[in-house]
């Protein structure tokens, strides 16, 4: 019994440590699929004349489940199923409160714009989220494994210490 509880111990800091991992790995990601999408509406806001939600709605499937989530509330926003506050309120899992609004805010920004300007205000904002992106895959690379390596010793020793 003393044993099946100690394993137990032992597979939830392994979570624990594989959750976090996964925390820092989804953001990053999260910040890649904005840099893509920045690329994507850029280049179809200068050659096409498409509604901002056709161009958004052919190519939302392109992306990890976080951002395609966002896109698709993203996508109900515009067509007016939702509204402002209501956009506003969603939650996006990787990113913290004020990170979420300055994505959500530069959505909802889109499409206000002459072409040039729009193009322009979208190459400024991808900048800023190519930093962002940046700095998250350093967190990553730096962070994660160590983490996860930090709650496989922590398991081992609560293994060790209480056998």
């Amino acid at each position: 019994m003393k044993l099946l509880l100690l394993s137990t111990i032992f597979v939830c800091c392994v979570l624990i440590g594989l959750y976090i991992k996964q925390y820092f790995v989804s953001k990053q990601y999260f910040y890649y699929d904005l840099l893509s999408f920045c690329d994507y509406i850029k280049l179809n806001i200068s050659s096409s004349k498409q509604k901002l939600s056709t161009i958004i709605a052919k190519h939302k499937d392109n992306y990890h489940k976080d951002f395609s989530m966002l896109l698709d509330n993203y996508i109900e926003y515009i067509r007016g199923t939702i509204s402002q506050q209501e956009f506003n309120k969603v939650n996006i899992k990787p990113l913290n409160e004020e990170e979420g609004q300055e994505v959500k805010y530069f959505l909802s920004d889109l499409g206000g714009l002459l072409r040039e300007e729009e193009i322009e205000n979208i190459a400024l904002k991808r900048n800023v989220f190519e930093s962002k992106h940046i700095c998250c895959q350093q967190n990553t690379s730096k962070y994660s494994s160590v983490i996860l390596k930090l709650f496989i010793m922590l398991g081992l020793v609560f293994f060790i210490i209480f056998i």
